[in-house]
């Protein structure tokens, strides 16, 4: 994960040790994936997300963060 923070020049928020084999849209990610959202229309999905990581907007840090781990970034595509 902290070559992912790196490049993308975000905060890691929670387990960056978290085994990540794929990428993967929301509504399909697994514990294994790294997804990403970046507009708050789209709450509800990442609240239901299984993804184990998501790279978010600044305003979707909170709601990230009540799921799991998180990228936080201003620019998340």
């Amino acid at each position: 994960m902290a070559d992912v923070v790196s490049a993308l020049g975000g905060e890691l928020c929670g387990d960056g040790d978290l085994p990540i084999a794929r990428l993967a849209p929301l509504e399909t990610a697994d514990a294994g994936s790294l997804s990403f959202v970046a507009n708050p229309r789209y709450a509800a999905q990442l609240a239901a997300s299984q993804a184990g990581c998501v790279i978010v907007a600044p305003a979707l840090r909170d709601a990230a963060l009540a799921r799991g781990a998180a990228i936080v970034t201003p620019d998340p595509y």
